[in-house]
């Protein structure tokens, strides 16, 4: 079956606009990001674009911190890290392994896997899994969440705690708690029930969020992208190392 999420949300860049983006990104002496795998986005440390080796295919990057550059390398040096740059109205991201070049006193990203250009798209939904949490809480019950996208969430229940859900009642005073960031959603909206696969009769809830302030919902589009982007990547270093085993 088709990820349609994917298919969407996601686009391998090709040579050539690679090439265009470096070397903006390069010329402009933009922000390079970085963080080690299996790290929250939070931990990121700040890299300036310094030059794109297009011959071999390689990103140089200068630290931005002036502790770094004068007492000590990076503490990701030599680790398989994720990389996000932005440039214009799109965002980049890669996973490469971070080289020093000791000589010319930089730091060396290739370039060798896929590279995305994230695509905005609103109603993209990402899936609870070991790396993303999710859990929402109405009244004094919180519940372990299957599904989140940037208007709603979705969690199961047994069936026989379905009556207290119907369709269109809203919830005020919820919390969203999502990969350990929390946000208040003032009014939640039950926007179905549906039969779920499970091993005993269940049901799932789709919520929708209702009246949300602009800056969380912006806050909460961001982090449903960042995360989306980092399982991404996830997903292509579980492929790569599952054949290379």
């Amino acid at each position: 079956m088709a990820d349609h999420n994917k298919k969407h949300y996601f686009i391998v860049i090709d040579s050539d606009e690679l090439r265009s983006v470096a070397l903006d990104h390069t010329e402009d002496k933009g922000l390079v990001q970085l963080w080690k795998q299996g790290k929250s986005e939070d931990t990121v440390e700040d890299f300036e674009a310094y030059k794109y080796d297009e011959e071999n295919s390689r990103l140089l990057l200068k630290s931005t911190s002036k502790l770094l550059s004068l007492l000590k390398l990076s503490p990701l040096l030599n680790k398989e890290v994720f990389l996000k740059m932005t440039v214009g109205k799109y965002q980049y991201f890669t996973y490469s392994l971070l080289e020093y070049d000791k000589e010319n006193k930089v730091y060396i990203v290739p370039l060798v896997n896929d590279i995305y250009r994230g695509q905005q798209r609103t109603n993209y939904r990402l899936m609870a899994s070991s790396y993303i949490k999710i859990q929402f809480k109405i009244g004094e019950v919180v519940y372990k969440c299957q599904d989140i996208s940037a208007g709603g969430i979705s969690f199961i229940i047994p069936a026989e705690e379905a009556e207290i859900f119907e369709k269109d009642d809203l919830h005020e005073g919820c919390a969203l708690l999502f990969c350990g960031k929390r946000f208040e959603i003032p009014k939640a909206r039950i926007a179905g029930l549906w039969d779920a696969e499970a091993k005993e009769p269940s049901k799932k809830v789709g919520i929708a969020f209702v009246d949300l302030k602009p800056q969380v919902e912006e806050d909460l589009y961001r982090q449903v992208n960042s995360e989306a982007r980092g399982e991404e990547v996830r997903k292509k270093l579980a492929e790569r190392k599952a054949k290379q085993s």
